[in-house]
């Protein structure tokens, strides 16, 4: 039995199992259909080849042997295209990479800097509140030798 009969009574059995399932029988027929498509579609396009003579089958065959050169050539300019956008890509990573070590380094400099700024405020607002106190203690001092003062031009 061949190939083909044996896919039609395959495919009639299934058809007949799932009968009350719509889906199923949609899904049966699509496969025949698609099956036959396709087994029509082969013996068409091999009967015609065998029919066309010498001369049209040399122009089929350098149509077909043009057709996989220019293949040949657009796949490789797609590799080429590939290769210059990662090289493209890696060129960019070292570049941020380049970058951000210079901002890293930037922030530590900054950093650094803000570190001693702040050191030297607080050295500042210690001196600050030494005076403070000085001054609040050269006035309270002056304050009494002026009682003191008047006082004595009183007496």
């Amino acid at each position: 039995m061949s190939s083909v009969l044996c896919e039609i009574l395959l495919s009639w059995f299934i058809i007949n199992s799932s009968f009350r399932r719509r889906t199923h029988l949609v899904q049966s027929f699509s496969v025949v259909f698609l099956y036959w498509f396709y087994v029509f579609s082969l013996i068409l396009t091999f009967n015609s080849y065998i029919m066309i003579s010498g001369p049209e089958k040399e122009l089929m065959d350098q149509r077909k042997n043009k057709r996989k050169q220019s293949n040949r050539e657009s796949a490789k300019r797609c590799r080429m295209r590939k290769h210059k956008h990662v090289d493209d890509m890696m060129s960019q990573m070292s570049q941020l990479t380049k970058d951000n070590s210079e901002i890293l380094n930037s922030i530590n400099i900054t950093t650094q800097h803000y570190l001693n700024v702040e050191a030297e405020n607080s050295i500042l607002r210690a001196q600050i509140g030494e005076l403070s106190q000085r001054f609040q203690s050269l006035t309270h001092q002056s304050k009494c030798h002026y009682q003191w003062v008047l006082f004595e031009r009183l007496l």
